[in-house]
């Protein structure tokens, strides 16, 4: 899985799905319908202590596209309006300074991540890294809710709640047996069975438990209802499929995983949201190009960049239009066609020129079609607007253009001014904290 929501608020309102399946646009003037703290964790947690009420802190960072469209289309969504006042809600910048403490308390190392803490212990209780519409999301957080005033009613759902708690602390054995457990407990028309299920195959895969991961999918996707954790579940189902060595038995699956993923993708009525379709695309893309079969990939490459036109032309502000730019790269570069990335990026620099993201976007396009001298002064572009941890990652891309063009010198300087940068931010953890030795295990080779 690509996960979670991994990797770029900006808009007023939110977006659902009409009775024909298609994702609506957002409405900018339309108040949202939750106050979110922004960026204090101190005053989120105070008031969710003198409330009783659990704490949802959305993580987020500017520069993650999914992070930007769950913020547009599903957390501005009026439908989220009678969860309000269940919960406090916290919005927090992973990428700044002063929320380092936070993420290295609750640490992800998956954008956005959604978190429900239990505000007396501090304790998670959820941590969610998959895509959701409003309606589902709805049904997370009001699970989550009953959960932490009761603790859970009748098994499939203490197990599952029990599963949560321990995924969300990153103890992947235990919320493997107790969501399994809770699956076992559970009838099959358990309304949390989907969402369960796709808690399980996230935990399955991340432990590379690929045979297990894909007996799940397989035995699972007939009975699932559409939506976001049957398409997740087909997506991940086909990942861990592909892992395994041709020829192996697991293997046999991926013909039969790859139709469903495609039918879920080319089915303009399937309620799920535009930036999780676009995943669909692209795993298929991958998966047709792994296997070599261009007659295959081709077409839905075609298929996939036609998708995201037309969400970004229903798109009602540039910041809602460019929510769509990474994807788009991706799409019309695997169509072959880099003038049309180039182009859109050029736009949106333009209209969001404090942003670092379409520059970054941009020296990728670029780099495509070996223009070496403008990928690096759009990236150098990006290095001045950005901030915080994620400036590393930055950082790297510099280097790679660097390194791709030749330049051996100026890329090794670009890893010291990397490890020199690092040491000015707070302590790392997880991914950066690991980037951040390789860089000066690369200086030492280099």
């Amino acid at each position: 899985m690509r996960g979670a929501w991994i990797m770029a608020g900006v808009l007023a309102s939110g977006c659902g799905w009409s009775q024909a399946g298609r994702q609506t646009t957002p409405d900018v003037v339309a108040p949202a319908p939750i106050e979110f703290i922004v960026d204090d964790y101190a005053s989120a947690h105070e008031r969710a202590l003198a409330s009783h009420k659990p704490l949802v802190v959305e993580a987020w960072a500017r520069w993650c596209a999914p992070c930007l469209s769950l913020k547009t289309f599903v957390l501005r969504d009026p439908g989220l309006r009678p969860l309000a006042d269940r919960f406090v809600w916290l919005s927090v910048d992973t990428d700044k300074p002063n929320n380092a403490w936070f993420v290295a308390k609750f640490a992800s190392d998956a954008w956005p991540t959604l978190w429900v803490i239990d505000a007396a212990d501090e304790a998670p209780i959820l941590r969610w890294t998959h895509a959701a519409t409003t309606a589902e999301l709805s049904g997370l957080l009001d699970d989550a809710a009953r959960t932490s005033a009761k603790g859970g009613a009748g098994d499939a759902e203490t197990a599952a709640a029990r599963g949560d708690r321990a995924a969300a602390v990153g103890n992947a054995a235990v919320a493997t047996r107790e969501y399994r457990a809770s699956l076992a407990a559970a009838g099959g028309d358990w309304a949390r069975r989907p969402r369960v299920v796709d808690a399980l195959i996230e935990q399955l895969g991340a432990t590379k438990d690929w045979s297990s991961c894909v007996e799940l999918a397989m035995g699972e996707l007939p009975d699932m209802p559409a939506g976001t954790p049957r398409a997740d579940v087909a997506r991940a189902g086909l990942a861990c499929a592909a892992a395994t060595p041709r020829g192996s038995p697991t293997r046999q699956s991926v013909a039969a995983l790859a139709a469903i993923v495609r039918r879920i993708a080319l089915d303009p009525n399937y309620p799920i949201l535009a930036f999780d379709r676009s995943e669909l695309f692209e795993a298929l893309v991958d998966h047709y190009r792994e296997e070599k079969d261009e007659a295959a990939a081709a077409p839905i490459a075609r298929a996939w960049s036609t998708f995201l036109d037309d969400a970004a032309q229903q798109a009602r502000s540039p910041a809602a239009r460019t929510i769509f730019d990474e994807p788009r790269l991706s799409a019309y570069l695997e169509s072959g066609e880099p003038d049309r990335a180039i182009a859109m990026l050029q736009q949106s620099e333009r209209e969001l020129p404090e942003e670092s993201w379409p520059a970054a976007l941009l020296a990728r396009a670029y780099a495509s079609e070996q223009r070496w001298s403008d990928a690096i002064a759009a990236i150098d572009r990006a290095l001045s607007r950005e901030y915080g941890p994620h400036k590393l990652r930055t950082y790297e891309a510099k280097f790679d253009l660097l390194f791709a063009r030749g330049d051996k010198p100026h890329a090794k300087k670009t890893l010291e001014e990397a490890i020199d940068y690092g040491k000015q931010l707070p302590p790392l953890t997880g991914g950066y904290a690991k980037l951040l030795a390789d860089f000066k295990a690369r200086v030492a080779r280099l």
